[in-house]
């Protein structure tokens, strides 16, 4: 069953590796929406499971590495929900949804989409939008 996600909660994305910048924050590339991603970009919704962002990330992990390799220095990173559509409203004046969609076995899986694929815009201000301090281990 999918329902859109309260503007205060918050998405989780898995950011490999190669899509880290050198500060740890996530570089454009890993909010892209590829055509194979059927206008899903995968995310996890921590607050699925009850309490804080913080408390339910070791949830997402746990969900993420059962469905998905994860790399020890990849990382997740957390986004607001509200926010991130405000800023890409604004900026690139592009309505994005962020809407459940659990997953057998997967819960809190989440997807970002209403935005097309190979969109750069979209991705680089999503990306943008994420600190240092937004951003868990992966393992």
């Amino acid at each position: 069953m999918t329902e859109d996600i309260r503007d205060a909660d918050h998405v989780a994305r898995y950011c490999s590796p190669r899509k880290l910048e050198s500060d740890g924050t996530p570089a454009p590339g890993a909010s892209r929406l590829r055509d194979r991603d059927n206008g899903c970009r995968s995310v996890g919704w921590p607050e699925c499971f009850g309490g804080s962002v913080d408390d339910n990330i070791p949830h997402v992990r746990a969900e993420l590495r059962r469905h998905y390799e994860t790399g020890e220095s990849g990382g997740l990173a957390a986004l607001n929900v509200g926010m991130a559509k405000r800023a890409v409203r604004e900026t690139r004046e592009v309505d994005i949804s962020v809407r459940r969609d659990p997953l057998d076995g997967h819960r809190s899986h989440a997807c970002v989409g209403g935005y097309r694929a190979n969109n750069g815009d979209v991705a680089t201000t999503l990306s943008e939008m994420v600190g240092e301090h937004d951003m868990h281990s992966a393992v």
